[in-house]
């Protein structure tokens, strides 16, 4: 089936055919199940994977104390953290953890290290702070408001001291930072651009997309040198640093060469990153997809999202190859292999 582009108003199909590849199903490691300490209880949507890495947060049975809790391989560590916790996200390599949380009537974020331990902590209000792509660093932006306040873009090292600045001309829509946080890419209404914050000033690619063509609504890292534009509608557009277009994942054209499914199925998809090359893409069912960006396949794979009985699992809940299950007193982890 060949990959669906769409440029202006019209759709046509690249030169390059998309493979699909015979269906698999992923073998599944035995649940890890983790036990609560005893007057905590687990956020069952607040929560990060990364590799043999997971974070979850904690709220005493009181509500008035909170906490991180990471297992990271058989090892467990605790980070009592000041306010409700709001996300959790681990760094690309699983060094450092971001947490958003409230302290002191404001959002914070807080960076802990592999042990738990406190590195820096800064007012995340109205800008969250991300990682970049490899994890060397963090990124901060504001996106103002439509009467044109002031919207930036701010990088830290992981020691918390600021790399560079980005001062945007426009609202800033989505933006993403890569490898040692000096590559950025902004989206300004319908205008992508890439700049290196040595030269903020002067943009190192440019793309407009066409007024008819859906909007923007999320950037999202899935490699060290890739990232996909969420777009409205359920499209999906994967790009590397250079601005090359790699694949986008159109519904209407996809669902012309597949009877098995329709436009309306092909929206709920959304894209996860899974290896430096491949993209699961999933619909919150157990029919996900392996998309190869490389090789233009996709390869049906089939998981287990069955939930055990008295656990419940956030629905998009898939992150780092793994699935997370909260009860009041226990966590299961299953690994996908």
């Amino acid at each position: 089936m060949p990959v669906g582009f769409r440029t202006s108003s019209k759709v046509f199909l690249t030169t390059v055919s998309l493979i699909w590849l015979a269906s698999a199903s992923f073998s599944v490691a035995a649940d890890l199940v983790v036990q609560v300490p005893s007057g905590w209880s687990p956020d069952p949507f607040v929560y990060a994977t990364n590799g043999e890495n997971v974070a979850v947060a904690l709220e005493s049975t009181d509500g008035l104390e909170h906490r991180v809790m990471q297992v990271r391989g058989t090892t467990v560590n605790y980070t009592d953290v000041a306010g409700p916790i709001k996300s959790l996200e681990y760094a690309a390599d699983s060094k450092y953890l971001l947490v958003h949380h409230m302290a002191q009537d404001s959002y914070k974020a807080s960076l802990l290290n592999e042990y738990g331990d406190t590195q820096w902590t800064k007012v995340a209000s109205p800008a969250a702070f991300e990682f970049t792509s490899t994890g060397e660093a963090v990124a901060s932006w504001i996106s103002g408001d439509v009467h044109g306040s002031s919207q930036w873009l701010r990088v830290y090292d992981l020691n918390g001291d600021l790399i560079g600045r980005f001062d945007a001309t426009g609202r800033i829509l989505a933006a993403a930072s890569f490898g040692n946080g000096k590559d950025v890419v902004v989206v300004l209404g319908r205008t992508i651009m890439a700049f290196d914050l040595a030269a903020p000033s002067i943009a190192k690619w440019q793309i407009d997309l066409a007024d008819d063509f859906p909007g923007v609504e999320e950037l999202r890292i899935l490699g060290e040198d890739r990232f996909a534009l969420q777009l409205a509608l359920g499209y999906h557009r994967v790009y590397d640093t250079s601005g090359t277009l790699l694949f986008e994942w159109d519904p209407i054209v996809l669902a012309q060469g597949d009877p098995s499914r329709t436009e309306e199925d092909y929206r709920q998809y959304k894209p996860f990153r899974w290896s430096e090359n491949e993209i699961f893409m999933y619909d919150r069912t157990a029919d996900g997809m392996i998309l190869n960006v490389l090789t233009s396949t996709i390869t049906p794979q089939s998981i287990d999202t069955s939930v055990p009985p008295g656990y419940s699992r956030n629905e998009f809940g898939f992150s780092g190859k793994k699935l997370v299950f909260m009860a009041p007193t226990t966590i299961r982890i299953r690994t996908l292999q």
